[in-house]
């Protein structure tokens, strides 16, 4: 009978072994993952610094968006003006006005084309960053599940 336990044993000894070999290349694995995402980490910081330089840019290019608007909604006052001033002196003629209505046609065109381009920009900027927002809590939890398991797989086991 004891040479049959020392055989159980000496057979459950080298399963345990191998466990541990097993559980020591798994942290291995781990641990490198948890390097990868690091580096995937910083990645995602980069990009996210670019992303608010470029945001800055398109901030500042809608500020100046902004003032032309304004100093075209100045230059309409402006004509709104003359062509009530040449109303009144009875110089206004129908040729006058399908040239002052083709300028602003023209004008609130250019207009509606910028908003649609940078509406777009913004739209897009802001798509990327919800996406990197979103990586980012993945592979933070990612992260926290692996540290659970490694933490799970260094604990002693119960007797």
């Amino acid at each position: 009978m004891t040479a049959v336990t020392l055989e159980f044993l000496a057979a459950q000894m080298e399963r345990l072994l191998g466990a541990v070999a097993a559980v020591e290349a798994r942290s291995a694995l781990v641990d490198a993952r948890l390097d990868e995402v690091a580096t995937r980490l910083g990645t995602v910081e980069a990009r996210l610094e670019k992303l608010e330089t470029r945001l800055g840019a398109v901030e500042t290019r809608l500020e100046r968006l902004e003032e032309e608007q304004r100093s075209l909604r100045a230059s309409h006052e402006a004509l709104d003006q003359r062509v009530r001033e040449m109303t009144a002196d009875g110089k206004l003629t129908l040729a006058f006005l399908a040239r002052q209505a083709e300028r602003i046609l023209d004008e609130q065109g250019r207009l509606r084309d910028d908003v649609t381009v940078l509406t777009g920009m913004v739209m897009r900027l802001e798509g990327t960053v919800q996406g990197l927002t979103v990586e980012v809590r993945g592979e933070h939890s990612r992260y926290e599940r692996l540290a659970r398991e490694v933490a799970r797989l260094r604990e002693p086991a119960p007797s």
